[in-house]
């Protein structure tokens, strides 16, 4: 006479609930570091990136100036972290854009100056942030622009 076996006696006496409860946890744990990769991807490597890939990517667009400043920002209450000096374009149809090659502390307000807001201008922007404009709009970013001249 054949005897089938149990499924307990396969387990170990254990309910099926208690042995898939370390699969469970492998699982929540395989998440948790695949959310917190995609979290250091989106957060260091992403905009880096998309820096890099501006700096040789550029196509000129027009729009409407409505004021420029030229700010530093970088600097904490403990005094970490270089200084970071930037122009702010803002305009009416493009967004705020960011002007920072070539920017130092020195500059940035004789930059702006040569803005004559309100006006219409061509400048130069990277076009992976442009395209991207409205994901980092959305996070409290600007895209990137490398030069402007008074439109034609």
């Amino acid at each position: 006479m054949t005897m089938t076996r149990h499924r307990d006696d396969h387990t170990g006496g254990r309910t099926t609930a208690t042995g898939r409860a370390p699969r469970r946890a492998v699982v929540r744990f395989v998440v948790a570091f695949g959310v917190v990769v995609v979290i250091i991807v989106a957060g260091l490597i992403a905009p880096a990136a998309l820096r890099s890939y501006d700096l040789d990517h550029r196509i000129t667009i027009h729009c409407d100036v409505t004021a420029a400043e030229g700010i530093t920002r970088g600097h904490s209450n403990r005094g970490i972290g270089s200084p970071d000096p930037r122009v702010v374009i803002t305009t009416e149809d493009c967004g705020k854009l960011v002007l920072w090659k070539g920017v130092t502390q020195d500059n940035d307000q004789s930059i702006a100056a040569r803005i004559d807001a309100p006006g219409r201008y061509d400048i130069e922007v990277g076009a992976g942030t442009w395209h991207f404009r409205g994901v980092l709009r959305a996070i409290g970013r600007s895209p990137s622009a490398f030069g402007f001249e008074p439109a034609s």
